[in-house]
């Protein structure tokens, strides 16, 4: 009896709690096998906060090797439209994507880390606008390419906060760079990496704040 009892317990609170929507996969495979030039092996989906009707997605002709990213309007249980990306990344793959509400702006931001063939890339923020993604910002974040240096874990970790009380999200970037040796191919020395970057409201962009940089000379600019 108590058995029982139990059972029918956890049955109701798993008829109580809400699952999470299964975001669509299949209207944005049948969208690209119009708009692009090949199969995808590969649609990997996300949210967007306050944004039910849009999904984020990396898809990829070739796993981790060739693809892109994609906001999707899906609705019906097909794409309505595709955002346009008037300057698109540069490298040939994505390593993942995420979608932000950040404080002062008052739409959507799309964070991007690309990566080239060779292991290295940028991250990118994108602001949607309508069915535009703006670029607002890029700078290199992504190494994962074992040449002198590499990035702990092949990445830098970005953090928002309004860091000067303007009343804008404002990011940091952090890591520990790891310069490796030649013989035997073992890291020999490791070192903290940071940058800080402020948003100007006038110049509507990200500016670095150079006084702030922390780690090694050979990842600026």
């Amino acid at each position: 009896m108590r058995y029982v009892l139990g059972s029918l317990t956890l049955l109701l609170t798993l008829a109580i709690i809400p699952l999470r929507p299964r975001l669509p996969v299949d209207p944005i495979r049948a969208w690209n096998s119009v708009t692009e030039e090949g199969p995808l092996v590969r649609v990997e989906t996300s949210p967007i906060p306050g944004r039910p009707d849009l999904v984020l997605a990396i898809c990829d002709y070739e796993l981790n090797w060739c693809g892109f990213f994609g906001v999707y309007c899906v609705s019906g249980g097909r794409v309505r439209w595709q955002a346009r990306v008037p300057k698109d990344i540069s490298e040939q793959s994505v390593h993942r994507v995420r979608a932000l509400l950040l404080r002062g702006f008052r739409n959507p931001i799309i964070e991007v880390f690309g990566q080239t063939h060779m292991g290295n890339g940028n991250i990118y923020l994108f602001e949607l606008r309508d069915r535009e993604l703006i670029l607002l910002f890029q700078t290199r974040a992504v190494d994962f390419h074992r040449e002198k240096f590499t990035f702990q874990d092949g990445t830098l970790s970005p953090k928002y906060s309004d860091l000067n009380g303007d009343g804008y999200a404002d990011l940091v970037l952090e890591g520990i760079v790891e310069e490796w040796g030649d013989e035997p191919a073992a890291v020999i020395h490791r070192e903290p990496l940071r940058q800080v970057f402020i948003w100007d409201a006038r110049l509507k962009q990200f500016c670095e704040d150079v006084s702030s940089r922390v780690g090694v000379a050979e990842y600026y600019d």
